[in-house]
């Protein structure tokens, strides 16, 4: 689960906050730097994770596609990807450079195809969700290279999605608070959460499923990269009707807020 920020150029243009663009400029093309950094020395110096992965990374690749496919769009600009389940399932088999690699080569989002969204800043999505996964997968191997067994593992994985929470959510945040100048709190505020338990509940179930992912590819192999996309999809008819759940709340209050105005004058 991944947030993606929106904002594009034509955004900028109409409401340029002074000063501000060229810091957004600035951090945006230094994530995509950071990262095309990191894969490509990642890749040079540790290649032993695409040679495991050998051709069956190309299905990874179309499954984390079709699962990104299907991310759920705000009203806020921001939308919710579901593919980090699936993504640290990758590095967990193949390592932290595959995985970033897999998220950056693999990340669909349609509001790229609609030209709702520039150049640089669809690379800097695709930049920070690799940066994420990258990580995640990372704090993953130091957790479970101290010890064997399930707990463990569960506990790896509980962390790995809390770092990419961390990351993703982290530098979604920098880029709205740059370019609106806004605080943290109100760039957070931004983003869609729900509420904070089921949020939570949410992350640790996805860090559950990752590593169920993973044990199912090694006991089965390619094969079962096709049921990976119906608990993602399943997650994302979830998100989708707590949204309206919530969209309707929030007509409700506003009738009532304005009932008690007319009651009132």
């Amino acid at each position: 689960m991944a947030a993606t920020t929106a904002v594009g150029a034509g955004d900028v243009r109409r409401r340029p906050p002074p000063g501000t663009a060229p810091i957004v400029r600035g951090f945006v093309l230094g994530t995509v730097l950071l990262d095309l950094a990191i894969l490509t020395y990642g890749a040079i110096t540790s290649s032993d994770g695409f040679r495991d992965a050998g051709w069956g990374l190309a299905a990874w690749v179309v499954v984390v596609a079709a699962v990104g496919a299907a991310s759920l769009p705000f009203e806020s600009g921001q939308a919710l990807g579901l593919d980090m389940p699936v993504l640290l399932s990758v590095g967990y088999l193949f390592g932290p450079v595959v995985a970033g690699a897999a998220a950056f080569v693999a990340y669909v989002d349609a509001r790229e195809l609609r030209g709702e969204i520039p150049l640089a800043r669809a690379l800097f999505n695709r930049a920070q969700t690799s940066l994420s996964v990258m990580a995640a997968t990372a704090v993953f191997g130091v957790v479970v290279s101290g010890g064997e067994g399930w707990p463990i593992a569960v506990v790896a994985a509980f962390l790995a999605v809390g770092t990419d929470c961390l990351v993703n959510y982290g530098t979604v945040v920098a880029v709205l608070c740059l370019h609106e100048r806004i605080t943290p709190w109100d760039g957070l505020s931004r983003l869609y959460f729900g509420f904070l338990p089921e949020f939570a509940l949410t992350y640790a179930c996805f860090g559950l499923l990752s590593l169920m992912l993973a044990e199912i590819y090694k006991s089965v192999g390619a094969w079962s990269l096709a049921v990976f996309v119906i608990p993602v999809l399943l997650a994302r008819q979830a998100f989708a009707g707590h949204k309206r759940l919530a969209s309707a709340a929030r007509r409700l209050d506003t009738q009532a807020e304005a009932l008690r105005d007319v009651a009132a004058s």
